[in-house]
C-alpha cells in the first residue's frame, strides 16, 4: 500500500513513516541570528551645518597725493632769461614750464605779460596758458593786463580775455575795458570779451555793449 508522502506505506506487510523529500528541516532557534533594526534619531536633534558667510574685499587704502615740487626762485629766474632770449622753441618750452608750476610762478608775472606780444602764435599760446594757470593770483597785475588788452595784435588781446576770464569775479576793475572789447574788430576777441565778463559778473547780456553799460553803471 502506497500512500502520499508524509503518510504511512505498507510495504511487504510492515508499515513505516516516510518523510517528504519537499518538507522543510527547520533550524534550531539558537542558530537564528536576530539583527536588531536601525535606530531612527529624531530630526531635532541633529545638529545645523554651519553657514559659510562671504568672505568681504578689503577697501584699498588710497595713496597720499604725491608732494608739491619747491620752486626755487633761481629756477624761475632761469627760465624766464629763456623766455625773453631764447629761439621760438626755447621761449615755448620755458614757458610751458612756468605754466606748469602754477603759482609758484608768480613772480614771472610782468614777463608773462611782456611775452603776450610774442611774435610766435605757438610761443603767446603756451604764456595765456601759464597766465591761466596763475588765476587769482593775477588780480595785483590787472593794469598790465589791461594795457596788453590794447595791443595791436588781435591774437594778444583774445589772449588777454581769457587770462582775465580765468582771474574771475576777482577781476572786477577790468570790466570796463571788456565791455568796450566787445566792440573789437576781431570776432575772437569779441567772444573772449563777453566770456570774461560772464565769468567775472555772473551777468550775460550777450553781445549788447549798450545793457552792458547800463548794467555797469548802475552798479557803481
Amino acid at each position: 500500500m502506497l500512500l502520499v508522502a508524509g503518510l504511512l506505506v505498507s510495504c511487504g506487510g510492515q508499515e513505516a513513516e516516510v518523510v517528504s523529500p519537499t518538507a522543510t528541516v527547520a533550524a534550531p532557534e539558537s542558530a537564528v541570528t536576530n539583527t536588531p533594526a536601525p535606530r531612527l534619531v529624531p530630526t531635532d536633534t541633529l545638529v545645523p551645518t554651519a553657514t559659510l558667510q562671504p568672505t568681504s574685499t578689503p577697501t584699498a587704502t588710497p595713496l597720499p597725493p604725491p608732494p608739491t615740487p619747491v620752486i626755487d626762485s633761481e629756477q624761475v629766474q632761469q627760465l624766464v632769461q629763456q623766455l625773453l632770449n631764447g629761439d621760438e622753441q626755447t621761449r615755448r618750452m620755458a614757458a610751458e614750464q612756468l605754466a606748469s608750476m602754477g603759482a609758484q610762478a608768480e613772480q614771472a608775472l610782468p614777463v608773462l605779460i611782456q611775452a603776450l606780444s610774442d611774435q610766435s602764435p605757438e610761443v603767446r599760446a603756451a604764456v595765456s596758458e601759464a597766465l591761466q594757470s596763475l588765476g587769482p593770483q593775477l588780480q595785483s597785475s590787472l593794469p598790465l593786463l589791461l594795457q596788453a588788452l590794447n595791443d595791436p595784435s588781435a591774437d594778444v588781446r583774445a589772449n588777454v580775455a581769457e587770462v582775465l576770464r580765468a582771474i574771475g569775479p576777482q577781476a572786477q576793475g577790468a570790466v570796463p575795458a571788456l565791455i568796450q572789447a566787445l566792440g573789437d574788430q576781431s570776432p575772437q576777441v569779441q567772444q573772449g570779451a563777453l566770456e570774461a565778463l560772464r565769468a567775472i559778473t555772473g551777468q550775460d547780456f550777450g553781445p549788447d555793449v549798450d545793457a552792458w553799460q547800463r548794467w555797469w553803471a548802475e552798479q557803481g
